[in-house]
């Protein structure tokens, strides 16, 4: 269930990841994408705004949702293939994900607590899939936050 709330205070157990939507539309599609590696988004406190975040969040969503586990695997997964051909098509260039640096989780993590965050965009059908994946990523007025209520 997605909550709305304006101007008030929210805590959460574990971890909170929240999805700002600020401003007007306003697409940036980058002449070089660069790699994109997988992160580990869980209790630290930071703010995302840049398209290459914003693609590795959803890449580590993705695996985290999917529960896969080697970039074999995940290279085998349908929205790999929606996002891969969205972006090819949106930008012009090919989509290059490598694995995190970290041997305990190659592929990244999202917290427990914040997995379903992106579940508006990441729909079944693959049309909605890659336009809703493709404005929160390329759409400036879309960024995330993780954060804990440790503080």
């Amino acid at each position: 269930m997605k909550h709305t709330r304006q101007g008030v205070f929210e805590t959460n157990s574990s971890s909170t990841h929240s999805i700002t939507i600020c401003g007007e539309d306003k697409y940036e599609y980058p002449k070089f994408l660069g790699t994109i590696r997988f992160g580990q988004y869980g209790w630290e406190q930071e703010s995302y705004y840049g398209f290459d975040s914003k693609l590795s969040y959803v890449i580590t969503m993705l695996a985290t949702k999917n529960q896969v586990n080697t970039l074999e695997e995940f290279f085998k997964l349908q929205e790999y293939t929606w996002l891969k051909e969205a972006v090819k098509q949106h930008c012009g260039q090919e989509l290059v994900i490598e694995a995190c640096n970290d041997n305990w989780s190659p592929l990244g993590y999202v917290d427990h607590q914040s997995d379903d965050v992106l579940d508006e965009f990441l729909v079944s059908d693959e049309e909605g899939f890659k336009i809703k994946v493709l404005d929160f990523v390329f759409n400036e007025k879309y960024s995330f936050e993780t954060d804990n209520d440790n503080h």
